[in-house]
């Protein structure tokens, strides 16, 4: 028994590191965007030339649906066929390159249009080249960095750490208590060895005296 409560101990000490571990660094790369974003005006915040977009419309279905989030790769050059996130009049936009030109710019169009963008691209206003897509990811990202769902996040990590950090605690506390008891009983009683010996040697004794 006290072995496994040793076990159970080691384990909740672990994930409870891992836990704080996993929220000290979503903190500070969210604190690493919002720097990005809001002190040097970055127009997509990136984290080691990867920038997450939160889609907000269908013009890219079937290759991705509003709500999904899209992880985009910077790229030494781009070519036709690629989706792309490039700013056009303010906005951030991720649809497909579907011309080349002459002078290096793109003509580029969403996979459920039947136009393409008007306006060609320049490639100083492509930030990145779509990598992954996290499927309803999008949506999700959007409340967590919301006033209410940062609220509920940070409320939700402070009761898990908690309740993990009392298990823990407990834990230590019944091995410790069992270790003691055990300590007293070996120090206060006597073992059963013992205890038959001097059994043994009571009867041996009260023999010779019959004899």
């Amino acid at each position: 028994m006290k072995n496994t409560k040793k076990v159970a101990y080691y384990a909740v000490s672990t994930i409870e590191t891992l836990f704080i571990v996993f929220v000290a660094t979503l903190a500070l790369l969210n604190g690493v965007m919002f720097f990005q974003q809001k002190v040097l005006n970055y127009p997509v915040p990136k984290l080691f030339g990867y920038s997450f977009v939160n889609i907000l419309s269908g013009s890219m279905e079937p290759t991705f649906s509003a709500g999904d989030l899209v992880v985009c790769k910077e790229q030494a050059t781009y070519h036709e066929n690629d989706p792309v996130l490039f700013e056009d009049q303010g906005f951030l936009v991720l649809h497909r390159i579907v011309e080349v030109n002459d002078d290096g710019s793109f003509v580029t169009k969403g996979d459920a249009n039947n136009t393409n963008d008007k306006g060609d691209i320049s490639p100083e206003n492509v930030y990145g080249k779509m990598s992954h897509i996290l499927p309803g990811w999008g949506t999700t990202l959007a409340y967590l960095s919301s006033r209410m769902g940062a609220f509920w996040t940070i409320l939700a990590s402070v009761f898990i750490y908690l309740a993990l950090d009392t298990a823990k605690d407990l834990l230590k506390e019944s091995t410790e208590e069992e270790k003691d008891n055990e300590s007293a009983s070996t120090k206060g009683g006597k073992s059963f060895e013992t205890v038959f010996n001097e059994v043994m040697q009571e009867k041996e004794a009260k023999r010779k005296e019959d004899t």
